[in-house]
This record gives structure tokens, sequence and C-alpha cells, in this order.
């Protein structure tokens, strides 16, 4: 009998594949592509427009990636007669134009001058590559008030005290600076009038100061756009204070000095000086670490003044404090 020159492998092929293949189910229904809710929705009032931030989720409703977003409806309008319902609320509430199309942070500003002396809310969903619609995110409600204006004339001054700063405008206000070694403004101050002195800052440090101003506006509060920038070096130029309460009380062969210490950050120590009766005061003594001194280069018979300075790190001393007297007695 013949035997056939025919290949066997695609037989024995179909034999294994169906010997191996197990049971393969249900097929599972297709994706919605839902995204989830957003929750971190937020507004302010920002001079004459409402800016809005919010954060559109990367998955949907069943926990995969969301990979297109095809439509942010955000919606501004009057809460109408409590309770609120949002979807009654949706229904008359404006529609805003023109948000990006984007997973991830969003910003986008709208017009306040339509909501000025109203309180709004504010909610936002998006939808997915399938135009279905999530839910809406977290309800914000926003009392919109007359434009806060910018503070102006921003000026920045090197003083005793500290940096003090100065502008124009009315309100309140809140105070930002950035040294050179920051990327972004921190608010360092909040004042209810146009000046405010930094104590908290590095003498060679470059500095940058920026003010908004602030108005109430229902629970919350209305802001300004920020004013123009002000620059400083601070550089220490400025004596720590006069010392107080020089005393001196005569000791065996010496003279016994004593005085306040001076309450400064950068104090270095004292400087003493003595004149004999109504000569010129001359340095007797320089850095004095202690508020006190003993004075053992004396003469006997001799009336002796005294007065002391504060110096601080830098070498800048202070004006000489109020002399003090006393009478060596004779031998």
């Amino acid at each position: 009998m013949p035997v056939s020159n025919r290949p066997l492998w695609p037989a024995l092929a179909c034999f294994l594949i169906s010997a191996g293949c197990g049971y393969v189910g249900d097929p599972l229904p297709p994706a919605l592509d839902i995204p989830e809710a957003i929750t971190d929705l937020r507004a302010v009032q920002r001079a004459d427009r409402i800016v809005v931030d919010f954060t559109v989720p990367s998955i949907t409703t069943e926990k995969l990636p969301l990979t297109k977003v095809t439509d942010i409806e955000l919606r501004i309008g009057p809460g109408g007669d409590p309770p609120f319902d949002v979807n009654q609320w949706a229904a008359t509430a404006a529609l805003v134009p023109s948000v990006p199309l984007n997973v991830g942070p969003i910003s986008t500003t709208i017009p306040a001058k339509e909501w000025v002396g109203k309180e709004v809310f504010l909610a936002v969903r998006a939808a997915g590559p399938k135009k279905r619609r999530g839910n809406w995110s977290n309800i914000v409600a926003l009392q919109v008030v007359a434009p806060v204006p910018a503070p102006v004339n921003l000026a920045a001054e090197d003083t005793a005290d500290g940096v003090r700063l100065t502008w124009q405008g009315r309100g309140g206000f809140r105070v930002f600076r950035r040294a050179a070694t920051e990327k972004e403004f921190a608010q360092i101050g909040r004042v209810d009038k146009p000046e405010f002195v930094d104590t908290a800052f590095e003498y060679g440090q470059k500095y940058e100061y920026l003010v908004q101003g602030v108005a109430p506006a229902g629970a919350g509060e209305a802001e300004s756009e920020l004013s123009e920038v002000a620059g400083i070096t601070p550089e220490d130029r400025f004596p720590p204070p006069v010392p107080t309460g020089l005393s001196a009380l005569g000791g065996t062969r010496t003279i016994e000095l004593v005085w306040n210490a001076v309450d400064a950050k950068d104090i270095a120590g004292y400087v003493l000086y003595r004149a004999e009766a109504n000569g010129a005061l001359t340095r007797i003594a320089d850095r004095v670490e202690a508020p006190s001194f003993s004075d053992s280069t004396i003469k006997t018979g001799v009336t002796y003044r005294y007065a002391v300075a504060s110096v601080d790190v830098k070498g800048n001393e202070s004006a000489p404090s109020p002399t003090v007297e006393i009478a060596v007695p004779a031998q």
C-alpha cells in the first residue's frame, strides 16, 4: 500500500491546539470609559475674574486609565431655593466656555462682572472618549464682590528694625517674600494697614517682596492682583542699642563696673571708656563679652568717669551710655 508523502504537521497542530485550549468564558462587556468625579474644585475671585482650579482624575469609574477627555462641563450660577439640587441647578446655570480638555490639573477664569453682588455656585464634570459624563464634582459657593484694587508703589527700605515695606492701598493685605535661593514666593504676613516690617531675614541675602489686597466676601475673601515686585539686599549698618544701668563700685585696688545686658541677636560684646576728671573718654577695653568689667589700672586720689557702648558682629558700635563717676581715695 503506498504511503502518502503529504506533511502531517497541519493535522498535528490542529490536534494540539484543540487539546491545549481551556474554557474561554463569556466575553466581557465594553468599558464605559466614564471619568471618576472631580473632587478638588476650587474658586476664588481675583480682581475682576473668578479663578477656577481642579484636577481631572486619570482613571475611570471602572479603575481603568482615562485616555481622553472629550468635554469639560463647568457651570456657574445662583443656587436657588434650598435644599440644593445639583441637577436642577445645572439646568439653569451658565456653561463656562473654552475650558481646556486635559487629564490632570486645569485652571481657567470666568469674568466676575455679571455676578457682582451675588452668591454663585460652581460645579464641574468631565466626559471620556465615549462622551459619557461622570458625576458632578464637589460644589463651591462663592460670594462675588466689587473688584479689589491692587496695591501700588510698593517700596522696601533697610531700617534698624528690619526691612520696612510701604505701599498705597486700603483694606487688608497679604505680604509675600522670596529669597534669592527660593523659587516661589511665600506669605510672611497679614496686615490691615499699608506697611509691614520683616524681621526674619539675613543680612547680605537678596529678597523680593509682593503685596496683595484682600476683602471680605461671604464666608471667604476676594483678592486683588499682585503688586509690582520690590527688591532689596539688607546690609547691617545699624548698631545695637545703647547699654543702660551702668554703675561703678570701688573695690580693693579696682573699680567694678556692671550694666544691663543688651538684647540684640547680633551682639558681639561691649566697649569700655574711661576718663580722668574732666578729660576726654578713651577706650580701655574692647569686645567685653559679659555685662561687667573690673578696672585694675586705676590710681589713688583720682576721680574717674566711665561709659560703655555695645558692638555687633559687623563692628557697628552704639553711642556710649551716660557716664558714671567714682573717686578713688588717696592713700
